[in-house]
Parts: structure tokens; sequence; C-alpha cells
């Protein structure tokens, strides 16, 4: 018997969630292949809006967990821990990606991809169950 990972662990610095058109003028776009993940999931959510916000949170030592639900699939979910940690400089953010097996070839090719561009790579992990997606998706229910 065959059990499917269909399940994505990821930690990076947040500052991976965009690229930088021109260094020089502050201009910057969502990360694609990024991106592109939360297309195919059919995941309403901007990389853009997740990096904005978390250095509009300018507190240190607090942060919140955001959790995307497809409309379009049914168990796609991404879930977000921003938390901001008050002795860490890299600015890591933990995340998780949920996806059904027809979008898994998709959504594993591009996830590779963003963490292979990835300025600071900490963990990319494809798991059948992640420990993580449960801990945040209770953590939003609990606040």
């Amino acid at each position: 018997m065959n059990v499917t990972a269909t399940e994505f662990d990821v930690c990076v610095s947040i500052s991976d969630f965009v690229v930088y058109t021109d260094p020089n003028s502050g201009i910057f776009v969502p990360q694609p292949s990024l991106l592109t993940v939360f297309d195919e999931l059919g995941l309403v959510v901007s990389p853009q809006d997740l990096y904005e916000r978390y250095f509009a949170n300018e507190k240190l030592g607090a942060g919140s967990v955001e959790i995307y639900r497809s409309a379009k699939h049914a168990g796609a979910v991404a879930a977000f821990d921003l938390y901001r940690d008050k002795f860490e400089q890299l600015d890591l953010v933990a995340f998780s990606v949920a996806c059904g097996t027809e979008a898994l070839p998709a959504v594993a090719s591009n996830l590779r991809a963003f963490f292979d561009c990835a300025s600071c790579q900490i963990a990319l992990q494809q798991v059948n169950h992640s420990e993580r997606l449960r801990k945040l998706l209770d953590a939003a229910v609990a606040a």
C-alpha cells in the first residue's frame, strides 16, 4: 500500500516571498513559484500581502497565524506562522500547505522551485501528515 505525501512544511525568510524588480526602487512583486502554488490550489492569498503585513507589525515578540482554505479544492489549505521573534534576525516564517493528489505534481515542483530560489533555505519537507500544519490549524481555532 502506498501512502502519498500531500503535505509540505516550509521555513524560509519572509523576504523570500517577494522579488525586488529593481533593488534601488523598493518595488517588489510576489515570488512567481510561490504565487503559482497558491493559484494552483485556488487559495486567495498573496505572498506580497503576507510580506507587507509581516513588516507592518512592528512589535517584536508578536505575530499571527493565518489560514487560507481553498474553495476550488477540498482539503487544500495553507497555514502561515507570522510570529516575529525578538532575537531572530532572518525574519524566518514557517508555513504548511496541504493539497490533493491531483495538484501534487504542480505543487511539489513549484514549492521546490520556490525553495531553491530562497536566500534563506531552512526547511522543505514533503510529508503525509504534517504536525506543524495541525498545530497551526489548532492555534488559529483557539485564537
